[in-house]
């Protein structure tokens, strides 16, 4: 199903696994990319990381599965997404 997670690729949405696993509250690494995996919000990217769609994970997170159900397949041009994006934007910028 990844095919449209985090494509076309955008740098300002894309966090890792790190990050990730303090946004949702993991205790571990490996249990923020089982999280990610489970919900379909993260992919390999160049060289072979792992990132994960933060306007995906926010989706997830509040249990819309309406707008990640559109996320996946690849609607991008909506007004919910663009709340979500405007939204992981914000977030992402306060992230270490």
């Amino acid at each position: 199903m990844d095919s449209h997670i985090l494509r076309p690729f955008d740098r300002d949405v894309a966090i890792t696994t790190r990050q990730a696993m303090r946004i949702i509250g993991a205790t571990t690494l490996q249990t923020a990319r089982n999280w990610a995996e489970r919900y379909e919000v993260g992919r390999r990217s160049v060289g072979s990381q792992f990132r994960i769609s933060l306007p995906a994970l926010l989706m997830a997170l509040e249990e819309n599965w309406t707008a990640l159900a559109a996320y996946h397949l690849g609607q991008r041009d909506t007004a919910t997404y663009a709340d979500y994006l405007r939204r992981a934007r914000a977030l992402k910028s306060e992230l270490p």
